[in-house]
Parts: C-alpha cells; sequence; structure tokens
C-alpha cells in the first residue's frame, strides 16, 4: 500500500517534469515564405509570442526571413534608441557568433539637447523622426560583412526595414541570405534563433532609478501600448522596464528547402 501511495504522489511529478522538458525542446516551425521586407507585417501569420514581441520566422531556398512586432512602449522606445540584436544559430543552439543588430539610429533620434529638466520627448515628433531617419545595421560573424554600423547593407545582399503604424506597432523585417550565413540549410533543420533587446542608461550613462523620471530624458508621453494611459508612471514596474534587458531564444524548424 505505502508503495502505491508514494507511486501516485511521484507519478504525476516526474510526468510534469518530462512534460515541461518536452515543451522546451520542441522547435517550432519555419513558413515558407518570400516575403516583401518593407516594415508592414500583413504577409505574416504563423506568429508567437514572448516577452511582449510577436515573432515569425520563414524561409525560402536562399533566404531566411524575420518579422518581430511589438506595441509595448518600453521595448519600442529601447528599439528606437539601441535597436533590437538578433543572434542566429545553425546548429539549433544558443550560440551567440553570427547576429544582426537592426535598427541601429541616426543621430537625428539622440535625446534632444535643448530640452528642459522634467520635459518628454514629443511621441508624436519621435515616431514621424523615427520613420523619415536613415536606419543602420550592423552584422556580427556574417561572411564577408564588416562588424560596423553602416547604412549600404542592401548592396550587400541584406535587407531590413522597421515602421511603426497608426496604432503604434512596431514592425521590424530582415531578409538574410544564407550564403552570408555560410550555412547550407535542410528542411526540418533546426537553428537557434536569440532575442536580445538592451536596457535604456540614465542620462551620464548611470544605472537603474531608485524612482521618479530623470530630468530632461525618458521615454515619451502618449500610445506605445503595453499598459494603461499614455504617460510613463513617475516610478514603479512599468518605468523601471526601461532599464532591464529583455532577452530570449527560441528554437525553429526550417521548412521546405530541399523538397
Amino acid at each position: 500500500m505505502a508503495t502505491q501511495r508514494i507511486y501516485h504522489i511521484l507519478f504525476p511529478s516526474i510526468f510534469l517534469i518530462f512534460a515541461s522538458c518536452s515543451h522546451k525542446s520542441t522547435a517550432l516551425q519555419s513558413s515558407w515564405l518570400s516575403p516583401v521586407v518593407d516594415g508592414k507585417p500583413g504577409e505574416w501569420t504563423n506568429f508567437h509570442q514572448d516577452k511582449d514581441f510577436n515573432y515569425a520566422l520563414a524561409n525560402d531556398a536562399q533566404f531566411l526571413y524575420l518579422c518581430v512586432t511589438t506595441n509595448d512602449r518600453n521595448n519600442t522606445i529601447k528599439i528606437m534608441r539601441n535597436g533590437l540584436l538578433i543572434w542566429l544559430d545553425s546548429t539549433g543552439n544558443t550560440l551567440e557568433a553570427q547576429g544582426i543588430r537592426f535598427p541601429i539610429p541616426a543621430q537625428d533620434l539622440k535625446p534632444n539637447e535643448n530640452m528642459q529638466p522634467g520635459e518628454r520627448p514629443d511621441a508624436k515628433i519621435m515616431t514621424a523622426r523615427f520613420r523619415s531617419s536613415k536606419k543602420s545595421l550592423s552584422a556580427i560573424g556574417l561572411k564577408n560583412i564588416p562588424e560596423f554600423p553602416m547604412d549600404y547593407y542592401a548592396s550587400l545582399g541584406i535587407q531590413a526595414a522597421a515602421d511603426i503604424d497608426d496604432r503604434n506597432v512596431l514592425t521590424l523585417e530582415y531578409a538574410i541570405p544564407f550564403s552570408l550565413l555560410n550555412w547550407q540549410p535542410a528542411s526540418n533543420a533546426n537553428i537557434g534563433v536569440g532575442f536580445f533587446l538592451e536596457a535604456m542608461t540614465m542620462p551620464g550613462g548611470g544605472g537603474r532609478p531608485s524612482g521618479g523620471m530623470p530630468p530632461g530624458g525618458g521615454p515619451p508621453d502618449g500610445g506605445f501600448g503595453g499598459g494603461p494611459g499614455g504617460g510613463m508612471p513617475p516610478g514603479g514596474g512599468d518605468f523601471e522596464k526601461m532599464f532591464e534587458d529583455v532577452s530570449f531564444w527560441r528554437k525553429f524548424s526550417l521548412s521546405k528547402i530541399n523538397n
């Protein structure tokens, strides 16, 4: 009887552990798709969600495509200031050897030096400047691609676009040739995709705040989703997320290629 009782207690726990491990190791499916890389997600359907990001992967025989969207204001502002770093691992693991950071903002998106203490940038102006600015990209570990920010990446074969729609949804799209990754992909091959969003820093290079909005800086009032109302609360959880990194990895199974 005692043995039976122990079995009934332990079996559900063991099952949950194995189920959890199985879920984490399951690869998401890439779509067979050749989207137009224009910063508009209309062609994409098979999205997944983590940490206030929606993302989808696709491929054809020549390119790996990625679409990332967010309407979270913290994510949006951090992307506007620092770009989003995407890692790509052909082994299906979490090796940080090849990646792309985009969009790297132009100088005209730096904080306004004429702002008065306590003043926040206007969200509509910031969005308009982001849309119209020239955006650079930096590549890490790609074949014959220099590892510094550049705005001529299209001439090297990489496509990337960023846009914000009227609902304040930010969309990033990428097309990376397998040849630049030096991959020889096959159908059902698993690849690892890592997402890294760098935290904002306090003016003057300081770390996380202890509360309150830093004078003359910080995120804009308005839209950007991710919470009630338009403005940024003066301290607390939502504001402190601005000063936290966002990082996660997901495994994908490539589609079709050799079929």
